[in-house]
């Protein structure tokens, strides 16, 4: 059975993602591949969207001190065998209580958009684990790739994202439907201002 190819306009992020695909081959089952691709984006656009979304400014009081260390930028920083365990000790436990974080910080109630972010967030990231099989000579370059993605377009991404959790996680699913995730994944990206 042949594959099928999704060609693009934005044949820059197109490429990026087929590479952050094969770079992590070794890593796992395809599903697996899938959702590592999936956090480490989250990861970027969360630090895109607190950095310069004037709706996330208040969030921002979480990530100093002790917690300064936690935006995806920081991994750009770290030699390749520090960062998995980075991201498995620090990252994902944080980012897994992301809420309560917030609720320190925040005066008010945040907007439907930034609630519906850290509900996203907080659910992807209360089971994440890389698995050992994510090779760390690869982990430098799988996350050099992440921060090549443009800005503005991780800007524009709303939270039409949490339909990808709602309508359900394709674990246990043959290739056929890896396959179609990994579709889905790419028009997500590609139609960010469209409800799937």
């Amino acid at each position: 059975m042949g594959r099928s190819t999704v060609h693009y306009a934005d044949s820059e992020t197109n490429n990026i993602l087929k590479r952050l695909h094969n770079k992590l081959r070794p890593a796992g089952t395809p599903v697996q591949r899938v959702e590592y691709i999936i956090e480490l984006l989250l990861l970027r656009i969360f630090e895109v969207k607190l950095t310069q979304d004037p709706d996330f400014a208040q969030l921002r009081a979480a990530f100093r001190g002790e917690n300064e260390n936690l935006l995806f930028s920081s991994l750009l920083t770290l030699a390749n065998d520090k960062i998995l365990p980075a991201l498995n000790a620090s990252f994902f436990p944080f980012y897994a209580t992301i809420l309560n974080h917030a609720r320190k910080v925040w005066q008010g109630n945040p907007s439907t958009k930034v609630q519906d972010q850290l509900v996203l967030i907080e659910e992807v990231f209360s089971n994440s684990n890389f698995s050992n099989n994510v090779t760390s000579g690869n982990m430098a370059e799988i996350i050099g790739l992440v921060a090549e993605l443009d800005k503005d377009r991780l800007l524009k991404i709303n939270c039409n994202m949490v339909l990808f959790r709602r309508r359900g996680w394709p674990r246990n699913t043959g290739h056929k439907g890896i396959d179609a995730f990994f579709k889905l994944l790419l028009i997500w990206f590609h139609n960010v201002s469209s409800c799937l």
